[in-house]
């Protein structure tokens, strides 16, 4: 009996206070989130290319590198890459025409070879085509003798450099410029060395003298030279010459034979011309009369050119 007391008290004592809770059940930990895969930078652009061309200077260009090419295209070349409709540029016989395919860098810029960008180039005028080949691995050029050895153009000709390049990072294209070609020399008549300068007249200028043959005309002369060319029609040309002269006596000559002469075509001259573009030419020599008072004096000769006739006409 004294047992149950105690039990019996616990038990009232646990309906006053109601069950006990139980303890929580411990919570999971999350998920641990992934580790995150490394995006890999993007690839750098492609390097950037460009074509330049130019009329240089003659120099060996296999002793020069890429940038070295570079420096001399932009700084000692006349550049040819012009806009359409442009107006020709001048090239002279003594020219280079170079090609490069040329790759920005850093710091600068650099020629590349010539396979990389596929280059291809050529001169084209009056139904010739001159290709321009590789000079080393770096470069397109042709001398502009060569052109004119296989071309033969006329001074002033206007000629077509095309240049075409479809190379990797590249996009195909193509680009035409006009030249106008220029000899700094050359035979007198078109190229052909021998000419025949007429009409002339000629004089001795014995103004006041009754000897002599003031006036006379050249009908026939055949001269050889050359001529300087300063543009694509000026120039300046030099050449020697013999003439056959009709003379005008300054009074009736009387000959020992008692004949009046009053034409004289037995007369000749030789000299030096000078020529200014066609229109006009000074003549200085001798001239020799070969009658019977043969007589040799200083001649001069003035010659009409034929942009000067047809400028009269």
């Amino acid at each position: 009996m004294r047992i149950a007391l105690p039990l019996l008290a616990s038990f009232a004592f646990a309906l006053v206070l109601g069950p006990s809770p139980r303890a929580a059940p411990a919570k999971k930990p999350p998920p641990a989130a992934p580790t995150p895969t490394p995006t890999p930078p993007p690839p750098p652009p492609p390097p950037k290319l460009s074509v330049e061309f130019g009329a240089c200077p003659r120099e060996p260009l296999s002793e020069l590198d890429g940038t070295g090419l570079v420096a001399m295209m932009r700084k000692r070349c006349r550049n040819l890459k012009v806009p359409d409709g442009s107006a020709a540029t001048d090239i002279a016989d003594d020219d280079l025409i170079v090609v490069l395919c040329v790759k920005q860098i850093e710091g600068g810029n650099e020629a590349i070879e010539v396979k990389q960008c596929g280059l291809k180039a050529h001169v084209a005028g009056d139904g010739t085509l001159v290709p321009i080949g590789a000079d080393g691995e770096l470069t397109l050029a042709l001398r502009a003798d060569r052109l004119e050895k296989t071309a033969h153009p006329a001074n002033g000709a206007v000629l077509t450099l095309v240049v075409s390049w479809s190379g990797k990072g590249l996009e195909p294209g193509e680009a035409r410029a006009p030249l106008s070609f220029r000899r700094s020399f050359e035979g007198y008549a078109s190229g052909r060395w021998v000419w025949i300068p007429a009409p002339m007249i000629t004089t001795d200028l014995t103004w006041a003298s009754p000897r002599g043959y003031r006036f006379g005309i050249t009908p026939l002369a055949v001269a050889a030279g050359g001529k300087f060319n300063v543009g694509a029609r000026a120039y300046f040309g030099t050449s020697v010459f013999v003439a056959w002269n009709l003379l005008v006596p300054n009074d009736v000559t009387t000959l020992s034979n008692g004949t009046g002469v009053r034409l004289n075509y037995r007369a000749f001259g030789a000299g030096v011309l000078l020529d200014a573009a066609g229109y006009l030419g000074v003549g200085v020599g001798v001239g020799h009369t070969f009658t019977t008072d043969a007589r040799t004096d200083l001649r001069f000769w003035l010659y009409f050119g034929p942009k000067l006739l047809s400028f009269v006409q």
